[in-house]
């Protein structure tokens, strides 16, 4: 069955492609939700209408999303994350992550699901992130993985308890070996003192 389809359907195509499905799928599953209408005659003809519309809404998205990519060419994002002792992050940066940075800082809306990252960032430093604004436009943003200050502080704190708690382990051996001393003394005298009498 020849459809049109009234919206964009991920497996089909986009508003105003005419395709061919299995007549099940059109009349139990896109016709119901509305997502298509059958491409007979009146159709085709509100289509010819409706694609003028289209093609201009379709030319000003596009023109809108060059404007934007202007914006993020050759920008770069800092990206506050939580890292350990070795440098290494605590989890990864991700598409989100890079989408509220650009949003924030270069106060432009995009959405978590246009930012493509080749590989998953797990480590401070430079890296680049492909963000598709329009089907027919990309555009490269550099981000700089930070460490987070708040976390550094932890860290610090932790070092500093752990060197707290190890100087009282220390003390706490220390007085043990000479309570051993002590007992052991006291031993050695009562001893003498058996061997005295």
């Amino acid at each position: 069955m020849k459809v049109i389809l009234k919206e964009d359907v991920a497996s089909l195509g986009n508003e105003g492609d005419i395709v061919e499905v299995a007549d099940g799928y059109a009349r139990n599953y896109l016709l119901p939700k509305c997502l298509v209408v059958e491409a007979n005659k009146s159709n085709l003809k509100q289509l010819e209408q409706k694609r003028k519309i289209l093609e201009r809404k379709e030319a000003e998205r596009k023109a809108l999303a060059e404007k934007e990519a202007k914006k993020l060419e050759d920008k770069t994002v800092s990206v506050l994350a939580k890292v350990g002792t070795g440098g290494k992050l605590y989890g990864s940066v991700t598409s989100k992550d890079v989408a509220e940075a650009i949003n924030e800082q270069l106060k432009v809306e995009v959405e978590r699901k246009t930012v493509h990252l080749e590989d998953s960032i797990k480590s401070l430093g430079n890296f680049k992130a492909a963000v598709k604004l329009h089907p027919e436009v990309e555009v490269i943003v550099n981000i700089e993985v930070k460490a987070s200050e708040v976390v550094e502080e932890k860290v610090e704190k932790k070092k500093e308890k752990a060197e707290k708690e190890e100087e009282a382990e220390k003390v706490e051996e220390k007085e043990e070996k000479e309570d051993e001393k002590k007992e052991s003394k006291e031993d050695t005298e009562e001893e003498i003192a058996e061997e005295d009498e």
